[in-house]
């Protein structure tokens, strides 16, 4: 999906120190990864150039495809960026490259990594570093240097260090709160009863079913297992909720 990042050349934003980049489109791959267009109309019969840039300092989870799952929060990271960036003024300054061999993208381009920055978030208040607000926000781990190229983010300097010194604080901050990829993951729980457990087979080991597990097991099945159903949610973040159905009898086959 295509967003319009709105970019003014005269803005009242500073963004000095910045090469910064025009862009018209762009399209969010992961939480740490968009495709950029050049705001120009491309000349007649020419394809539109494109850009993947990689987000300097930050990893996210990856989406799946025909060969792969998603990994735990690939989506909701890139829902967040998505939402983050829609309608807003972008700077882009691409910090580095790694250009070995390993490092090529689908379309056996180089890897770019770049900084980016929104408008402030108040009167007064400098730039807003995306990688940062992704961190906070618990949608994205700080990178180790792996996959980025360690002599090349080595090559980057003090201000560069200091920045990613602030990531891995953000990091901590988001952790110690629960935040996106850090939020505990709870079972969700019927409200107001317990029934006995079944037994099942995982990881090659198989559990015994507890007195009754199979026959409530067999009860709740008949009743909502592929069944369209409404959950009334009564508590968080443990998750109790109520499914009404109807009562009687075990439910007839549907004809």
């Amino acid at each position: 999906m295509f967003v319009q990042l709105l970019f003014s050349s005269s803005s009242s934003h500073s963004y000095s120190g910045l090469n910064r980049l025009l862009i018209q489109f762009v399209a969010i791959l992961s939480g740490d990864t968009v495709i950029v267009r050049p705001k120009e109309v491309p000349e007649k019969g020419k394809p539109v150039k494109e850009r993947v840039l990689h987000i300097a300092g930050i990893t996210s989870p990856r989406l799946g495809s025909m060969v792969r799952e998603d990994e735990p929060h690939a989506f909701s990271s890139r829902e967040y960026l998505r939402v983050l960036l829609v309608g807003k003024e972008i700077a882009i300054s691409v910090t580095h490259t790694v250009d070995a061999s390993s490092q090529k993208n689908a379309n056996g381009q180089e890897r770019e990594f770049a900084s980016l920055l929104i408008a402030p978030a108040g009167p007064g208040q400098a730039p807003q570093d995306v990688a940062m607000l992704v961190v906070l926000a618990g949608w994205a781990k700080v990178r180790d240097g792996a996959g980025e190229g360690d002599e090349a983010v080595r090559r980057l300097g003090a201000d560069e260090a200091k920045r990613r010194e602030g990531l891995r604080t953000a990091e901590l901050q988001a952790q110690a709160e629960g935040k996106g990829l850090w939020a505990e993951q709870p079972e969700n729980v019927i409200a107001g009863v317990k029934s006995p457990r079944a037994g099942n087979t995982r990881d090659g080991e198989s559990t015994i079913s507890e007195p009754w597990g199979e026959e409530a097991k067999f009860f709740t099945e008949v009743r909502l297992l592929q069944r369209l159903i409404k959950v009334q949610l009564l508590s968080a973040p443990a998750s109790l909720g109520s499914s009404p159905f109807p009562s009687g009898p075990t439910p007839a086959t549907a004809s």
